[in-house]
């Protein structure tokens, strides 16, 4: 039986990994501490977390509904009540379509498809190399893995760089532009309003969510996920790179 790697774990590569277990051994390797990717739930105290990347699924192709639809009965997945206000006048599909959210966070789905599958975690991988008929692989930790075959699920910029040297030249010079986003996790007193989120037509904070809404949780205070714009993040994402430490010292 052949043994298959994936990076990633988030939606995509959580798809692939359920596909595939049910006639492979399959092993899933992410960077972080858990599963989800960009789908990632942080987890604040006990049960208390911030959906920090993903805000919500609003399924529209009739697969997707039909498969969004068997994990609501499963209580993997539910509606995300409102009323979420929406200041952003161009945006108007927000108001019309249906908000799912995980029933214990928004990794939820990832969770599900990978329930039965070795996931992996904080293992970032650097380097690729092909030996022979396998995939060698070599992570930060300095752990080296032999796969025979080997499946990248993470953004185009980051898959790029690992495998430059295996790609054609189509793929070489192709760009794919991938937006940033900035996101402060914060809690503050009750605030008294009955909304669910925040669309604002604002240059800098573009998203807010307040987590107490999705009644995963009961909290004497409120705890928000404040998102910017693609467009200030767009700007200011390097300066945060370069000074991670100097921005994030205040909440460690």
């Amino acid at each position: 039986m052949k043994n298959i790697c994936i990076i990633g774990s988030g939606i995509s590569g959580s798809t692939i990994a359920n596909l595939l277990s049910k006639k492979y051994k399959v092993d899933v390797y992410e960077k972080a501490k858990g599963i989800g990717g960009r789908s990632s739930h942080r987890r604040y105290l006990n049960n208390l977390g911030f959906d920090h990347g993903l805000q919500y699924i609003s399924p529209k192709t009739s697969k997707f509904k039909k498969f969004c639809s068997g994990l609501q009965k499963k209580r993997v997945l539910k509606k995300w009540q409102g009323p979420h206000k929406f200041d952003h006048s161009k945006v108007l599909e927000n108001k019309k379509h249906t908000k799912l959210i995980g029933v214990k966070g928004n990794n939820a789905i990832s969770k599900y498809l990978l329930k039965n599958i070795n996931c992996i975690f904080g293992y970032e991988l650097f380097k690729i190399e092909r030996i022979k008929k396998n995939w060698k692989l070599s992570f930060l930790n300095g752990d080296v893995k032999y796969y025979e075959i080997l499946i990248i699920s993470i953004p185009f910029a980051q898959s790029k760089k690992l495998l430059i040297k295996f790609l054609p030249t189509f793929f070489k010079n192709k760009n794919v532009k991938m937006e940033s986003n900035i996101t402060v996790m914060t809690v503050t007193n009750k605030i008294k309003n009955n909304y669910s989120s925040f669309l604002f037509n604002d240059e800098i904070v573009g998203w807010a969510a307040k987590e107490n809404s999705k009644n995963r949780f009961k909290y004497k205070y409120d705890l928000w996920t404040i998102q910017s714009t693609f467009k200030w993040a767009n700007r200011n994402i390097l300066n945060y790179r370069n000074n991670k430490k100097k921005f994030t010292s205040f909440f460690n």
